[in-house]
């Protein structure tokens, strides 16, 4: 599987999965967004490619830009027991970004004017972005790529790749929406993103701890 990004013809930002023999057909090989990340880095795009099509992976993973030896090795950890190939690698030290701040992950019109929020909207059914200080409303394609209708996995994945924009460290999700929770939060640890769980019928105020 092999990865590129950039502008699309539309002028929109997205993501392209090129299939290798060995990989699974995915519901999508193209994903973008009605908004354009100002800053993405390289370690945290590739975990969000990862988080987005790591499963239809047969073992090839091939990337945009350089990452670190640790990153690719939570990436293999996380893709296991499917044995993983990525590429391309580099040794020379490598800067993470140092954020700081929560934002909730939702889904849903009605949660638009919410504070440090990323909101995550059906490209079939809105259109566009809304950018504020510290959240981000904005349409996309990501909703492809659950794996049932709860599943915020690709919500996941898509808040991550404009985290330089919206400077947070730590990501929550309402409970029981990451199938593989444990895993999902490792491999985002590789890239100082923390993840959460929390109550959606309770205040954002009454944040759940993770669990363990």
């Amino acid at each position: 599987m092999r990865f590129s990004s950039g502008l699309t013809d539309f002028g929109r930002w997205g993501i392209q999965a090129e299939m290798g023999l060995y990989d699974a057909i995915p519901p999508t090989q193209s994903i973008f967004f009605d908004v354009n990340p100002s800053d993405i880095n390289s370690e945290v795009e590739a975990v969000a490619m990862t988080i987005l099509f790591g499963r239809f992976s047969g073992g090839e993973l091939s990337f945009p830009n350089p990452i670190s030896p640790h990153t690719a090795s939570m990436i293999q950890e996380y893709l296991a027991p499917v044995r993983s190939f990525v590429a391309p690698i580099e040794f020379n030290p490598r800067l993470l970004p140092q954020n700081s701040g929560r934002l909730y992950l939702k889904e849903g019109i009605e949660n638009i004017v919410d504070r440090q929020t990323f909101l995550s909207l059906r490209a079939d059914e809105y259109k566009g972005a809304i950018n504020t200080k510290n959240s981000l409303a904005v349409s996309n394609n990501t909703f492809m790529l659950k794996e049932n209708d709860i599943d915020m996995r690709p919500g996941v994945a898509s808040a991550i790749l404009f985290s330089m924009d919206l400077g947070f460290d730590t990501i929550a999700v309402p409970i029981g929406t990451i199938p593989n929770f444990r895993s999902v939060r490792r491999l985002l640890a590789s890239v100082r993103i923390k993840l959460e769980e929390y109550d959606a019928f309770e205040t954002q105020g009454n944040i759940g701890s993770a669990m363990a």
